[in-house]
């Protein structure tokens, strides 16, 4: 049996976390919470930013940011992780290992369409804020990708009257090439 090897992928989407989930609602019994709530919802690009407490500073701030976590894994935990939390704002940050994991665009927009409904009906009054999913240097083989995905997550953010932010314009010099000293 001869032949070329298959490429090997680590498989992102879809994992169980329960050490980050513990970890993150310990961190929060910890705030002494008289402040508004901020909860920092995501990737490593969320559990990786440094300084939110000063970034935030008006704010009790949360950083339920999980490496390696999807859309479909938000959805899943959002019960156990972001309901006890109960945030008064809620930042999310996700996509970019959707992407890499191979899911395509039409199941990544409908796992975060679900996130939302999900976040809506168990948290109606909190303010949600959708990060983009940002450049990388690493992923610019997915350019298009990550600019398809973006467009429809906008809108979905937008037809449920959340906000959305988008920093793929200042990432990107005006010929669409990305800003190396960025990343």
């Amino acid at each position: 049996m001869g032949g070329a090897a298959l490429p090997v992928s680590a498989q992102l989407c879809g994992q169980e976390y329960p050490s980050e989930v513990q970890r993150v609602l310990t961190q929060a019994e910890n705030l002494p919470g008289a402040r508004p709530r901020l909860v920092l919802l995501g990737s490593s690009s969320f559990r990786k930013w440094p300084e939110t407490d000063t970034v935030f500073s008006r704010h009790d701030v949360v950083n339920a940011g999980i490496g390696g976590s999807c859309f479909s894994d938000l959805l899943a935990l959002h019960e156990s992780l972001l309901v006890p939390l109960r945030p008064d704002v809620l930042l999310i940050y996700e996509g970019d290992n959707d992407l890499a994991d191979g899911v395509p665009v039409d199941e990544v927009v409908a796992n975060a369409e679900l996130l939302f409904g999900a976040i809506q009906e168990r948290l109606p009054d909190t303010e949600v804020v959708v990060v983009a999913p940002k450049a990388s240097l690493a992923r610019a083989n997915l350019r298009d990708t990550y600019l398809e995905l973006n467009a429809r997550l906008r809108l979905a953010v937008e037809a449920r009257g959340m906000h959305w932010v988008d920093f793929w314009a200042v990432q990107h010099t005006p010929e669409g090439a990305q800003r190396e000293e960025l990343f």
